[in-house]
């Protein structure tokens, strides 16, 4: 599987009621999704790093690097960057849900 394919299996894990999609605006549900294969494992480690601390660790980078290879993890950082690019696009224009679609997640609670 491509990294392409790889990141959307990990940011769609949400939709099938594991938590990628939420996790990093709700930290209780910060928590690995099922994983079949290691370089799943490796690109879910390492968008949530990323997105989590806007950075990775040597650690992290170094596994996924040797797992994915150097042009694919580019591919990774760059296709991780457009997906938060669009989501922050769509919340800032307060885009609705698609009709006929319900929202992914319930509303967080005001503070």
């Amino acid at each position: 599987m491509d990294v392409a394919g790889r990141v959307v299996r990990a940011l769609s894990a949400g939709d099938q009621g594991r938590p990628f999609g939420g996790g990093c605006s709700r930290p209780e549900r910060r928590q690995a999704p099922g994983r079949n294969e290691a370089d799943e494992a490796v690109v879910y480690d390492f968008c949530t790093e990323l997105s989590t601390n806007h950075a990775v660790s040597d650690a992290t980078f170094s596994r996924a690097k040797e797992t994915l290879g150097q042009q694919q993890l580019v591919n990774l950082i760059a296709l991780s960057g457009t997906y938060v690019t669009v989501a922050m696009l769509l919340n800032a224009a307060q885009e609705p849900v698609p009709p006929g679609k319900s929202p992914p997640l319930q509303p967080l609670p005001a503070r």
